[in-house]
């Protein structure tokens, strides 16, 4: 429940490609922490292949450079990729744009499965039933 759905890394970027590579890219090993950092608080608009915009609400002293070394590293995957930056502070409100937002939506659905199902257990409906048993915190690996 906490990893991307498999997505098609061709045409037009959607919140879902976009996660889905960065997830992709963070297995391999590929990004340097800087670069995981902003992409992950930014999303890719435009086309895999061809004319992109990385939307982003960082503005930072480093971020030009950071950029930079991320779309090298996209740009080794797509060719023909001609990847532009923008900066757009409401980029943050939208709560299923960037991978940072999603990843958080994807672990409170998660923890909510894994409480449910534990509660629903044979044990744990017998101590609390009991009076003996309550949920305890919820770890998730």
């Amino acid at each position: 429940m906490l990893r991307c759905a498999l997505q098609e890394l061709t045409g037009e970027w959607t919140p879902d490609k976009w996660d889905y590579w960065l997830q992709c890219a963070r297995e391999a090993g590929s990004l340097a922490p800087d670069e995981l950092a902003l992409a992950r608080q930014g999303m890719m608009t435009g086309h895999c292949n061809d004319k992109a915009v990385f939307v982003t609400a960082v503005d930072s002293k480093h971020l030009q450079a950071t950029f930079q070394q991320l779309a090298e590293k996209l740009q080794a995957q797509f060719p023909q990729a001609d990847i532009s930056l923008q900066i757009d502070g409401s980029i943050m409100q939208a709560d299923d744009k960037t991978p940072e937002r999603r990843q958080q939506k994807r672990h409170i659905q998660a923890r909510a499965v894994a409480e449910s199902r534990l509660l629903n257990t044979p044990v744990m409906q017998y101590l609390t039933e009991r009076g003996e048993g309550k949920m305890g915190k919820v770890q998730l690996y």
